[in-house]
């Protein structure tokens, strides 16, 4: 029974790891889309005039939109991809990479408002801000994951934890030892009758002896 509710608990486990997985894979990708579209958008509304200016400062919308744009580019796609492995392939690497890359263009861009980049358009640092701690709280949602999954990875009946599955995939284990046993047994019975064959039995060795017996001198008398 308690072996049995034990395989209950990891089955709960793993499954509240896939919906973290599925949570973490979604909101990187919403959360990138989001900031790609929002830089586009403020492009088009709010600084188009400046666009094709042929010179533009970093406090102008312009240059604002052009840097979020960037920011975008560089870190979203990126980010995604990170986040993508280290979710849904569980590898840990890449979710801690995850992390540290949205860490960084977080402190990056609060250097960016202390030199009143963001002035101009002060929603845009909220935005980014807002991506940046959502995408920071599920990259270490993300590891803690990792850290039971690659647990219950060494419990008796991964990925399933299911009693009767793992006694049928016990059973298929078993039966495999015992047929490579029983072949390995024939093989080596096989091989002891074909060297006993090739050895002449002391009967056969008698016989041999009588046919090529020739009668001698004492024979005669």
């Amino acid at each position: 029974m308690l072996y049995s509710n034990d395989m209950t608990l990891n089955l709960m486990r793993l499954k509240r790891c896939k919906k973290i997985y599925s949570f973490v894979f979604y909101i990187y990708l919403l959360g990138g889309i989001m900031l790609i579209v929002y830089s586009i958008v403020n492009s088009v509304i709010f600084a188009w005039e400046w666009f094709y200016a042929i010179t533009t400062t970093a406090r102008s919308p312009s240059g604002l939109v052009i840097g979020v744009i960037i920011d975008a580019i560089i870190v979203a796609p990126p980010a995604f991809i990170l986040a993508y492995h280290g979710s849904v392939k569980q590898h840990d690497l890449y979710a801690i990479f995850a992390l540290v890359l949205i860490s960084l263009n977080l402190v990056l861009m609060i250097i960016l408002k202390n030199k009143k980049f963001f002035d101009p358009m002060p929603f845009a640092f909220y935005v980014v801000l807002l991506y940046s701690v959502v995408c920071i709280g599920v990259s270490l949602l993300n590891i803690w994951a990792n850290i039971v999954y690659h647990k219950l990875e060494n419990s008796y009946g991964f990925p399933h934890f299911n009693e009767r599955f793992s006694e049928y995939e016990e059973e298929k284990k078993q039966r495999k030892i015992m047929d490579k046993y029983e072949m390995e047994m024939r093989r080596r019975m096989k091989t002891a009758t074909d060297t006993m064959s090739g050895v002449d039995s002391p009967i056969e060795i008698l016989e041999d002896k009588d046919l090529s017996h020739k009668p001698d001198m004492m024979d005669s008398l």
